[in-house]
């Protein structure tokens, strides 16, 4: 099949050469395994002869900045010779940079730090897994948020060594400007956090982590952000099931809402997590890393299995939800906020929040206006403690009607 592709004349009339051949067979193999469609193959491999001609491959690694660059100048030299070069432009940078990434050449994003930095943020991280034992979920955020800090110090040309107050105090103006009070907040532990574990272990000369003070954010000050359960149910009518995404994302919505997964939890689902002989779904909880088992319903029963028999492709992977183009892979929990903005849209709902984490909320209101206790809400949602689930009782409604009903006459 390869060997059809580099015998035609590419999408821009550039005829294939020479160079790096065998690395483009290897990065169309790879396509290929990760189920793109041999026209987008063909296309692939028009623009992988022409990247191998721009770019500058004969150093040891390349930055994205440089592979853009190089791009750019040579769109903007042959431009006349180009149709929709602004397309072109994208296309070409965006498949560089996975073709390049593939090849080991464009290294991962932290390995762009300095020494110091990088060596700070892999000794936090083990610390996270090893000493403070954090959840998964956990140490992927604390992660992210402590790369963008190190990043922010070497384009702000400081030491982390010699961090000083003034410049403490610059980063959160900096974060300020950007965050919710709510995202403010963590982000403003995670760096407490980590200041401190540097001057523990002598990274940072100057004890810093006492100077962040975090925004206020007070327990229960807020109602749940779920939308009443007829919307949610409104919400469920809408997939397509005559559509492969409409019968994918409606398997999907019906856990969010039905047992109040978090998107996370949903995206690590594999198939053997499904007893169909015992009728029972089991999942991983994000937070403390616990399995619990519940009774698979009739009606998600169905729409998974509706899933499995039409629309999910045969693959290697075992986690139950993937992508229905290419590349084949698991979907993302970011995925999942895009499949309920979607339908919420469509459905024209205006839920107080867009996410997948709404139909949790609103599947706990469910409950609790059932009249199921706190810890049977709870044990349903896999919390720890009742102080999880407390913001829930504001919206008991026969609860609050049955206060509102009292009378205080004997008490007067």
């Amino acid at each position: 099949m390869f060997a059809e592709l580099y015998n035609r004349k590419s999408t821009i009339e550039i005829h294939c050469s020479r160079p790096y051949l065998e690395e483009r067979l290897q990065f169309l193999s790879y396509l290929k395994n990760r189920g793109y469609s041999k026209e987008t193959l063909i296309i692939r491999a028009g623009w992988l002869c022409t990247l191998s001609e721009v770019l500058n491959l004969s150093r040891g690694s390349i930055s994205e900045p440089e592979v853009a660059d190089q791009i750019l100048r040579w769109i903007n030299a042959n431009k006349r010779g180009i149709r929709n070069h602004k397309f072109r432009q994208t296309s070409l940078i965006r498949t560089a940079n996975k073709w390049l990434t593939f090849l080991g050449k464009i290294p991962p994003k932290e390995l762009e730090l300095a020494k110091a930095s990088l060596t700070a943020l892999l000794l936090y991280m083990e610390f996270m897994k090893n000493e403070k034992e954090s959840a998964a979920t956990s140490i992927i955020n604390c992660r992210r948020c402590t790369i963008r800090f190190l990043v922010w110090i070497e384009n702000q040309k400081l030491s982390l060594k010699n961090l000083t107050h003034h410049d403490i105090d610059k980063y959160v103006k900096f974060k300020g400007t950007r965050l919710s009070r709510n995202s403010m907040s963590t982000s403003m532990s995670w760096l407490k956090s980590f200041l401190l574990f540097c001057h523990a272990r002598g990274l940072c000369r100057h004890k810093l982590s006492h100077l962040i003070q975090q925004p206020p954010v007070f327990r229960y000050e807020n109602l749940p952000s779920g939308p009443p359960w007829f919307s949610v149910q409104k919400l469920l009518e809408q997939p397509d099931l005559e559509n492969t995404y409409g019968i994918r994302d409606r398997a999907i919505l019906l856990l969010l809402a039905v047992y109040g997964f978090r998107s996370s939890e949903v995206t690590v689902l594999k198939l053997e997590d499904i007893d169909w002989l015992k009728k029972t779904i089991s999942v991983v909880r994000a937070k403390g890393g616990r399995r619990q088992v519940f009774p698979l319903t009739r009606e998600v029963g169905e729409a998974i299995i509706l899933y499995l028999k039409k629309v999910r492709p045969k693959t290697e992977y075992r986690e139950i939800f993937l992508n229905i183009k290419a590349p084949l892979r698991p979907l993302k929990p970011g995925n999942l906020a895009t499949v309920t903005k979607k339908y919420y849209r469509v459905a024209k709902i205006t839920p107080p929040h867009w996410g997948p984490h709404s139909l949790r909320h609103a599947c706990a209101s469910n409950l609790i206006n059932k009249d199921l206790s706190l810890k049977e809400v709870a044990d349903h949602l896999g919390h720890f403690s009742l102080h999880s689930t407390r913001i829930y009782a504001k919206v008991n409604l026969t609860g609050l009607r049955q206060v509102g009903d009292f009378d205080l006459g004997v008490l007067a």
